[in-house]
């Protein structure tokens, strides 16, 4: 696994579009997603109830418009560039969207009448959980301390006196992300990698010692 670099808008050459097989292998990826299946297994349905994407390219599958990135990093000469991060996401029923409102039953319309959203679909879909950054906020890979960060969290969310409202959570992670997103922005594009990933208890950021 290679460390990826960061956009620099002072170096157009780091404005590319690297795609999951550019950053990891097809076996490297299978791997981490088979062990995310056996920390958080499979929903009634049969989908994962964790997955990873690739935030550079991934697609909303919400959004109608199906080219929109659903992990947009910023738009450079009419083109989209997403985050340079692995994406944890976890599944929502359909029963959690619809009583969320983070999705409606009709589709939500754009002031000028383009439609931003698909109805909620009946296997529901799913929200950002975590992002697989180092301290400094730099690109880390999905490996054995990403998974053993996954783990703690998801078996930290899923004891009952540490659940919180699936509403309230649904709402803190999307705050979350919004968070990080701006402290991104902040950051100096040329940054130093630390060896120490994180994860996130809820109110604060910890490092994850081997």
């Amino acid at each position: 696994m290679l460390d990826v670099p960061e956009y620099d808008l002072q170096r157009p050459s780091t404005l590319t579009v690297l795609r999951e097989a550019d950053v990891i292998s097809p076996s490297e990826a299978a791997w981490f997603r088979r062990r995310l299946e056996r920390i958080a297994g499979k929903t009634l349905m049969g989908q994962p109830r964790l997955r990873m994407v690739w935030g550079a390219t991934h697609c909303d599958e919400m959004s109608t418009d199906k080219q929109a990135l659903k992990y947009l990093d910023f738009n450079y000469g009419g083109e989209q560039f997403g985050e340079r991060r692995f994406i944890i996401e976890v599944h929502r029923s359909p029963e959690f969207l619809e009583a969320s409102g983070r999705y409606q039953i009709t589709t939500r319309q754009d002031t000028d009448g383009t439609k931003l959203l698909k109805e909620i679909q009946p296997e529901g879909c799913y929200d950002y959980w975590l992002r697989l950054e180092r301290e400094n906020l730099t690109y880390h890979p999905p490996d054995d301390e990403a998974l053993k960060a996954i783990e703690i969290i998801w078996q930290f969310e899923q004891n009952p006196d540490n659940r919180r409202n699936a509403l309230e959570q649904g709402d803190y992670e999307l705050d979350r992300r919004r968070q990080i997103h701006e402290q991104r922005q902040q950051t100096q594009t040329r940054v130093h990698f630390t060896s120490q990933p994180v994860y996130f208890d809820g109110n604060r950021v910890l490092p994850l010692t081997r």
